[in-house]
C-alpha cells in the first residue's frame, strides 16, 4: 500500500497530553500557547514536529 507524505510525515509527529491552566495557556518545551478559553483546566492532546 502507498503512503502519501502527508501520512508519512504524520506517522513521526510527536503529541503529549497536558492540562490548560485557569489562564487559558499551555506550555511545551519552554514556550507558552494559548488556547481557546473554553477548554480551561481540561486535558488537551499537543501534537507537534520533534524537529
Amino acid at each position: 500500500m502507498l503512503k502519501t507524505l502527508d501520512q508519512i510525515s504524520e506517522a513521526f509527529l510527536c503529541s503529549d497530553v497536558h492540562t490548560v491552566s485557569k489562564t487559558g495557556t499551555v506550555s511545551q518545551h519552554s514556550n507558552t500557547y494559548e488556547v481557546d478559553p473554553l477548554l480551561t483546566v481540561t486535558k488537551v492532546e499537543l501534537v507537534y514536529d520533534p524537529v
